[in-house]
């Protein structure tokens, strides 16, 4: 027996200062591969049954693994016109984004528009978004770029809103607002909102000023 054991090897375990396991004090404990400590941890990060799409393990300066970070899988989104139109008469106004997105796709883009806008005037940043884009890209069959002004601003100010609102509103006060959508150009307006796009998570309007995106 080591002078250093501590206690008495007792079957179930021995507690050493120096970290040797074992009643016989010979053996050194087997070090565990860093695929099997990610394995074990995985077990224990990940939920049966769980759906992920991947993980990645960090590891500590000696190679031992410390933490998963897993992917989880994103729901498939729901595109059936009946059901979306049945929650978007219930006021879920995320289904009925998506629903003029749909009707879009399907060439009824009037419907389109008008489910948009009463998801915008309701309050629904996202639906404002989808709406201002689609009023804003002169190349496309919704282009009106008179009305995109306020739709975007509605989009911008929303307490929930996709980072890209702010960022499309940005272009409207842009040093070419007036070429592109007859709006007077305004320098400060327009970094002003690429700062509030930036601290959203919109990585070109960051790129534009000149600061990093933070990460969330």
């Amino acid at each position: 027996m080591r002078p250093l054991l501590l206690t008495r090897c007792l079957g179930l375990a021995a507690i050493f200062v120096v970290g040797v396991l074992g009643c016989d004090g010979d053996s050194p404990t087997p070090q565990r591969s860093p695929e099997d400590q990610a394995a074990t941890l995985r077990e224990a990060v990940i939920p049966p049954g769980a759906e992920v799409t991947g993980s990645t393990v960090t590891t500590d300066d000696e190679g031992r693994a410390v933490r998963v970070t897993t992917f989880e899988a994103l729901p498939t989104p729901v595109t059936d016109l009946t059901t979306l139109r049945a929650s978007c008469a219930r006021a879920d106004h995320a289904a009925c984004a998506s629903l003029a997105d749909a009707l879009l796709s399907a060439g009824e883009a009037l419907e389109a528009e008008e489910i948009w806008f009463a998801s915008c005037m309701a309050g629904h940043g996202p639906s404002c978004a989808d709406l201002g884009y689609q009023y804003n890209n002169p190349y496309i069959h919704l282009a009106h770029p008179e009305r995109a002004l306020d739709v975007l601003s509605r989009a911008c100010d929303a307490p929930e809103h996709p980072p890209i609102a702010c960022a499309s509103l940005a272009e409207r006060y842009g040093e070419d607002a007036q070429a592109r959508y007859g709006t007077a150009p305004d320098p400060a307006r327009h970094r002003a909102l690429l700062e509030r796009a930036c601290r959203d998570g919109h990585y070109w309007s960051c790129d534009a000023i000149g600061t990093p995106m933070q990460i969330r």
